[in-house]
């Protein structure tokens, strides 16, 4: 009887999920746009809880034209680097009060400058290959995210 039992409950817990699945999004460039948990009956975002993703990618592309923002080469070996090209009285005392951090896959920040003229440089060459971030402040609070890969 106890195996019957056994048996009987098993086929009962196969339909129950211990874990959630990922769901990922990637834009036409490959750069991860969205991520998705999905459990038994819920779907969570915690990248974006109250926006959709699309409307987000085209606020950090705007923020991004609106400054002239261009962060290369990528892929990279040993540096990447960050450029502000958008001239005019509003941009440059924006420009002015700009950081830009370099972070790890975790969100670590390595490296972080404060935004000096024309171009920033990181230094990667002491860095492992993967993927890091470049994140840009600007004054008004606003945030632009860049994706690089490193490669030996």
């Amino acid at each position: 009887m106890k195996t019957v039992l056994i048996i009987l409950l098993s086929f009962i817990f196969l339909n129950v999920k211990s874990q959630y699945s990922v769901s990922y999004q990637y834009d036409a460039n490959g750069n991860r746009i969205q991520r998705v948990f999905v459990g038994l009956n819920f779907r969570f975002n915690p990248n974006l809880p109250n926006q959709d993703s699309t409307q987000q990618m085209n606020e950090d592309r705007e923020t991004a034209m609106k400054h002239g923002l261009s962060v290369y080469p990528n892929p990279t070996k040993d540096a990447v680097s960050v450029s502000l090209n958008k001239a005019g009285a509003d941009n440059e005392e924006e420009n002015k009060n700009t950081t830009v951090y370099l972070m790890d896959n975790a969100g670590k920040i390595l490296a972080q400058q404060k935004y000096t003229g024309n171009e920033n440089t990181f230094d990667l060459s002491n860095q492992p290959a993967g993927n890091y971030y470049i994140r840009v402040t600007f004054s008004k609070k606003e945030n632009v995210y860049y994706k690089i890969v490193k490669v030996n």
